[in-house]
């Protein structure tokens, strides 16, 4: 063990003089650091500037005593260099994003703020939306009877045709086909009004939610 230590510190001692030597060789100052390099047949090399054919390949820096001090990187390659720039331009792209939507939720708190004195008012809101709904719900179930009622008139006229071994009027079939469709749209119409009533009550209780919070935080930073 002790043979052992003894070669180590001889090596690095010898290292430590090697360094000295190329300093005096090189002329650098004391306090320089010097620039090591591994040359193409694999041998590590040590000098005050890296050869132009091996600066792309990194290099690191030691003191007078062997000692790293810094380490340079390789330079990257032209792939490297172009996915760098992309992830750049998406890290980029990400933050503006980010950015934009805290401005854009900073803003509807603000218009939620200034178009709502207090939750009863979010409350009349929705409730009068969903009432004009149901208004324009309660007109369309009165055009589907009114419409039921002209289709059970011309489906009779079509069946006293029939009854006496006539043909129905070509006319005739195409308006029955044209009622039937107008009491389908009417009754699609209605269906898309109910889906919206349900969006407008989810869409309130998140209003009224983020009001409440928005809320709290006011009350919190009063002194």
């Amino acid at each position: 063990m002790l043979m052992h230590r003894r070669t180590v510190g001889h090596r690095g001692n010898a290292i430590g003089l090697l360094l000295s030597l190329t300093f005096l060789l090189t002329g650098a100052p004391a306090t320089a650091a010097l620039k090591c390099w591994t040359n193409q047949d694999g041998v590590r090399e040590c000098g005050a500037t890296v050869p132009p054919e091996y600066v792309g390949q990194g290099h690191e820096q030691v003191n007078r005593l062997g000692v790293k001090v810094h380490e340079q990187g390789r330079a990257m390659t032209a792939e490297e260099y172009a996915a760098q720039r992309e992830a750049d331009r998406q890290a980029k792209l990400e933050a503006e994003r980010v950015a934009a939507e805290r401005a854009r939720k900073a803003h509807e708190d603000l218009v939620l703020l200034e178009t709502f004195a207090s939750e009863d008012d979010i409350l009349l809101a929705r409730d009068g939306k969903i009432a004009a709904i149901e208004g324009e719900i309660r007109f369309a179930r009165s055009t589907i009877e009114k419409l039921t009622a002209d289709l059970d008139l011309r489906i009779a006229e079509a069946a006293g045709h029939e009854r006496k071994g006539q043909a129905v009027p070509d006319g005739l079939e195409a308006d029955i086909k044209q009622v039937r469709g107008q009491i389908e749209a009417q009754q699609a119409f209605i269906e898309q009004k109910r889906l919206a009533q349900v969006q407008i009550g989810e869409q309130h209780a998140t209003l009224r939610a983020r009001f409440v919070e928005l809320r709290s935080q006011q009350q919190a930073t009063k002194p």
